[in-house]
């Protein structure tokens, strides 16, 4: 029996952000709206007057509106998957 120290890491999950609005930084923008939710190469949110379809390779970072926690979508130079931070952006 594996002790919780030698347990997996819980994978990430979009699912806690559906449907809540939300900020994105992509390639150095800030983009704001609900989110609806992402595949394999897309974030998609709802902005205020349209669609917003945003390349997970250029989204730095993604949280819920006004929290300082973010969700970094994938480390620029290393090209990691997600991970929680507490770091402000």
């Amino acid at each position: 029996m594996k002790t919780e120290t030698e347990q997996a890491p819980t994978s990430f999950s979009y699912e806690p952000l559906r449907f809540k609005r939300v900020e994105v930084m992509a390639s150095g923008i800030l983009y704001r709206g609900v989110f609806i939710g992402a595949d394999e190469n897309d974030l998609y949110i709802k902005g205020d007057m349209r669609w917003l379809i945003l390349p997970l390779e250029r989204v730095s970072s993604l949280r819920l509106e006004g929290e300082r926690r973010t969700f970094r979508v994938r480390d620029q130079k290393t090209n990691e998957t997600p991970y929680p931070t507490d770091e402000a952006d």
